[in-house]
């Protein structure tokens, strides 16, 4: 198996929002929406000289609706990675980095607080919904496995969240996710399908 990787040209680059920056990129003549996870390939601009990841996006996957930059050739190639970091993530492959755990030494095993395990990111906003009219104001915390790696501003299901009454605040990869649950007591569920 061979990564779907693709040269390209950025066409527009938006500014970054968190920890992703949104882009057009110029594949072999067609313009193809991207995602830079800036902490990982830094910025981008007009112009640069980019490697897509294109599978997610070829796949017709939910929400794979972009490509994503694996190395930006013009600037990304002087990358210093985390000071301090010592936990590796993508152990072995050309992708591993080493990155500051979740579990710091204030983690407190077993936890003592009510916890789910979901295994799809798509699950969060109805954990989340739930949550909120259950504890309405009270905050959810997401922890995403390691082998997650898309960042939460780039979920197609998250914004649903919203229409829920839920806000969803994100960080990178492998790292916490915030949910704030605020639900107003006047707001409805959703119908079901």
């Amino acid at each position: 198996m061979r990564l779907a990787l693709r040269r390209g040209t950025v066409t527009v680059a938006e500014p970054a929002e968190g920890v992703t920056q949104r882009l057009q990129v110029d594949v072999a003549g067609e313009q193809r929406p991207a995602l830079a996870e800036v902490e990982m390939v830094g910025l981008a601009a007009v112009g640069d000289d980019v490697v897509v990841n294109v599978a997610a996006r070829d796949l017709n996957l939910g929400s794979g609706g972009f490509d994503v930059v694996h190395v930006n050739l013009t600037r990304g190639l002087f990358g210093q990675g985390t000071p301090g970091a010592h936990v590796m993530k993508l152990n072995y492959t050309s992708l591993q980095h080493a990155v500051l755990p979740v579990e710091g030494p204030e983690l407190r095993v077993p936890i003592e607080k009510p916890a789910a395990v979901f295994s799809l990111h798509g699950h969060l906003p109805p954990l989340a919904f739930a949550f909120a009219a259950a504890a309405p104001g009270a905050r959810l915390g997401y922890v995403q496995s390691a082998g997650g790696a898309l960042p939460g501003a780039c979920r197609a299901s998250w914004p649903s969240c919203g229409s829920a009454g839920c806000s969803l605040g994100t960080s990178p990869p492998g790292r916490h996710t915030a949910a704030r649950a605020r639900r107003s007591p006047s707001r409805r569920a959703p119908p079901r399908p």
